[in-house]
């Protein structure tokens, strides 16, 4: 398979145990043998959000194996992107701009393909949501 995004409703099915995804992410991440790309939006979301519910330790834990992961890439936005994320805010009213970032990033960089459990990005035509 190609390069993928991966969406932060990905990585926290996938991280914990009582996420009602948790079992489909554990499917799709053994069938996904692409290179792996987050922004760092993704990134702070993610560790945020598992800070918040399962505490320091795991949110720890789980940005160290984020960061080591041999084929998954972080990029960091620019300046025209985080402009782009806006007019596309602008566009799709049920996107967060963490989420229409995430479709500007994917678009610059040639990446169809989007690993996540968010039905909002499908409205995006040139996005395609495995889930």
């Amino acid at each position: 398979m190609e390069t993928v995004f991966v969406d932060s409703t990905f990585i926290i099915a996938d991280s914990r145990e009582q996420d009602q995804y948790h079992s489909r992410a554990l499917e799709l991440n053994k069938s996904i043998s692409g290179r792996r790309v987050i922004s760092d939006v993704i990134l702070h979301e993610v560790l945020t959000f598992v800070k918040s519910r399962d505490g320091p330790d795991k949110a720890h834990g789980l940005g160290e194996k984020l960061l080591d992961v041999e084929n998954t890439i972080i990029i960091i936005p620019n300046l025209a992107e985080l402009v782009a994320s806006l007019l596309i805010l602008k566009k799709y009213e049920d996107l967060s701009f963490c989420d229409a970032l995430i479709t500007v990033q994917m678009r610059r960089n040639g990446i169809k393909n989007l690993l996540s459990f968010d039905s909002g990005f499908d409205i995006v035509p040139w996005i395609q949501r495995i889930f």
